[in-house]
């Protein structure tokens, strides 16, 4: 189980560096290369998703769900928690800037937009969604370990 979870971090934690990367570079400029990258990433989050919501499943008893998310990040460190509350918050606020960038400028509905609006908004999500998920391997390896 430990090669399982480890392999899972190791997966999760290159995503999500890629994805920091590619969100970052999507401010700048357009790129097919990036939009390809992009695409893989936002499609792998389930690869990545599927896997954190059995091992949750595998590590939480059945909760209340007021606990569930205190239970499936117990083995996570308090910075941890934390990090994910700031990326939650960015994401809102990326969000929010991002499709009110959309409506109250005179945009051209020109497909490059179009474009950098969808990939700004769709970047941000799946930083976050990384993050938590890579938050889940690792709460489930420590608790692992700890009952070992």
């Amino acid at each position: 189980m430990n090669f399982i979870l480890n392999f899972f971090i190791v997966l999760t934690t290159i995503a999500l560096s890629l994805s920091v990367i590619v969100h970052l570079l999507s401010f700048f400029k357009k790129n097919d290369l990036l939009n390809k990258i992009a695409g893989i990433l936002q499609n792998s989050i389930f690869l990545v998703w599927l896997p954190a919501g059995i091992v949750a499943y595998k590590i939480v008893p059945a909760v209340s769900t007021t606990q569930l998310w205190q239970q499936v990040l117990s083995g996570s460190p308090d910075w941890t928690i934390k990090a994910l509350l700031f990326l939650g918050i960015y994401v809102f606020i990326s969000l929010m800037v991002v499709i009110s960038k959309s409506f109250i400028s005179e945009i051209d509905s020109s497909k490059e937009q179009v474009f950098k609006i969808n990939f700004q908004t769709l970047s941000s999500i799946s930083i976050l969604a990384y993050s938590v998920a890579l938050a889940i391997f690792y709460s489930a390896l420590q608790v692992l370990n700890n009952h070992n």
